[in-house]
This record gives C-alpha cells, structure tokens and sequence, in this order.
C-alpha cells in the first residue's frame, strides 16, 4: 500500500502538467478568482490536486479578516498541530517551538465547534461539463463540486470546526464522520479522490439516511447539480432542517445547461441511465428547454427556502472563490449569533 508521500511523489508529474496548461491564462492560475481547471482521471493525482487546490484557497480567504471565526466560549485543550500559512499566529506554541525550533498549533476542544457534514452529489449527471472553453477542457460538475468541497474542508478545520463527508447518489457510498484533526483533510481529499460516478440520482432518501446518523446539531453542504425530483429533495433537506441543522444548497450547473448555446442537430445522451439518447435540432427546443429550466431552477430555490435553507449557485466556467466567500461570511454570522445566545443565558 501506497504511502501518502509516495502518492504525492508519484503524482508530482501528473499536477505540474495540469497546472501548465494554464500558462498564459493568470486568472485560472489562481483557484480563489479563476474557475476551476478539470481534475485528473488518475486518483493519485487527483489527490494531489485537491490538496494543492485547498491550501491555496484557504491561505488566500482566512488571511486578513477571513481569518477565524472562533469566538469565547469554554475550550480545552486537546493536541497540537503542524502551523500552517494563514494559521492565526496567537495559537503557536513557542514552547514547543523553543524546544524542536518547529512551528506547532495549539488545538482546543471548543463547545461552539460547528459539526459540518459535506454531501457530495455522485450520481450520472454529475460527469456533464459541456463544451471546452477558450481552447481547454471544461471542468465536470463532478470536479467542481469534489473542489468546493475539500476547500471548504481544510477552511473549516482551521477554524477549529468539525466537518466530515457523504458521497451520495443512488445510494451512500462512502461517509466520514465529522472531526478536527490533522489527517481530516488528506482523509477526505482521499475519498474525493476516489470516488465514482454511480448511476440515477436519490438525493432525498440519501439524505434522509445521513440525517439520521448525524443526531448531534451542526450543518449540511450538499453540492449537486439538484436534476432530481424536488419533492424528494425536500424530503432529505427537512430531515436536517427539522433536526436543528443548518442548510445549504450549493448548485453546481455547466454553462451549457444554464445558456443552452448549443447550434446544429445533436444527439443528447441519458448520463444517469446509458443507452437512452435523443436526436433533437438545438433551435426547436430552445425556448422549451429554457423556460422549464427556468421553473425548475425557481422551484428549487423555493424548495431550500422552505427548508430554511440557503441556496448557492455556481457554474463550472465561474470562480469557486465567490461559494467559499459566501460560506465564511455565513459561518461568521453563525459565531456572531452564537456568542449572543450565550451571552444572553
């Protein structure tokens, strides 16, 4: 079995090619402001770009007023950590440091932590990117979604939260349960890495089962291109909301799916059930497809927001920093109103 330091090594080729398709292009250079580049088919590399990906963002968004959310409350210690760029220097332990003249983070048990469960939508659809853009490769929604992901991992175990992770579909299969730990995120970066496309989509009955495993009040991210049946969908979101969880959406949709800028006759093909394909002329079908598009996009924010959720949107040709953004601001108001409450009490 492959050490972690020999998959890095042996995937060190691999990463250096995929960044270098970027040269010339600045903006996709930087993961916080350009949009995501396609992940590799080989798990190995994958890996190695989910954990270059995530230290990146999370260095760029927790510097500056980005850079904790942590507020009061009761703490005890629990273990030390190596530092980390962007860690809040305040928490070093210059003992330790005077010691093994090594930079180590103090840990605390904190009983304000956030419990955070990412559930990451594996089914067929998921594997849609559309047409290449500017000369290269679309990144799949699939990719966006494992991205997003493992960023706002290694950003919430900064901040000294819990996070864990579902791989769902048709059925559940993989999980992690929540923790702040060093080896969190290579765990999770893992079993992003790995994971495969699995068949139709059952969001509502997946959730629904990870609700239930998951008793102790925190969070759920589900990312999803949310082409389901929305009943359903409801049905998972309320197991949470019901249960005192928070909710967020986070909708993940390639630019073709929103724009339909498709031209000439095409055939379209079922990618949750193989073999059903459609030959249409892309301008007979355009307004239709639009305006149902449309209402469905409308019934799913209704959807979440009956669910006292919030709902996030992101296409594969957009910044992924603008998703984490909005969930650093939503996690310091979370802090903010917690500090509250206990005050109050």
């Amino acid at each position: 079995m492959l050490t972690i330091d020999a998959m890095f090594q042996k995937s060190t080729e691999t990463i250096r090619r995929w960044f270098s398709r970027s040269q010339g292009r600045p903006d996709s250079m930087d993961p916080v402001f350009g949009s995501a580049l396609p992940l590799s088919e080989n798990p190995l590399a994958a890996l190695g770009q989910l954990e270059m990906i995530s230290r990146r963002m999370a260095d760029g968004l927790l510097s500056g007023k980005h850079r904790s959310t942590h507020r009061g409350g009761c703490t005890d210690f629990t273990e030390h950590r190596p530092y980390s760029n962007g860690d809040d220097v305040r928490m070093i332990d210059w003992r330790m440091h005077a010691k093994n003249d090594r930079y180590h983070i103090k840990q605390y048990e904190d009983e304000t932590n956030l419990k955070a469960i990412l559930a990451v939508d594996a089914s067929g659809s998921m594997s849609y990117s559309g047409k290449q853009r500017n000369g290269a490769n679309a990144a799949s929604k699939f990719d966006i979604a494992r991205t997003v992901a493992s960023c706002l991992a290694r950003i919430m175990v900064r901040q000294r939260d819990a996070v864990g992770l579902a791989i769902i579909g048709e059925t559940i299969s993989n999980t992690l349960p929540p923790r702040c730990r060093p080896e969190t995120i290579i765990q999770l970066n893992e079993a992003l890495a790995v994971a495969k496309l699995q068949g139709r989509s059952n969001l509502g009955a997946c959730l629904t089962e990870t609700a239930a495993r998951n008793r102790s009040r925190g969070m759920l991210i589900l990312l999803s291109d949310c082409l389901c049946s929305l009943p359903d969908l409801k049905k998972g979101l309320l197991a949470w909301a019901q249960a005192g969880h928070d909710v967020i959406v986070v909708e993940v949709l390639a630019a073709d799916e929103i724009d339909f800028s498709f031209r000439g006759s095409m055939i379209l093909e079922n990618l949750e059930q193989p073999g059903q394909k459609l030959d249409i002329d892309p301008g007979n079908v355009r307004h239709a497809y639009l305006e149902r598009m449309q209402k469905h996009r409308a019934a799913l924010r209704n959807t979440v927001t009956s669910c006292r959720g919030e709902l996030i949107s992101i296409r594969n040709d957009e910044s992924i920093g603008d998703v984490l953004k909005r969930f650093l601001q939503r996690r310091a108001s979370s802090a903010g109103g917690a500090s509250a409450g206990r005050a109050r009490r």
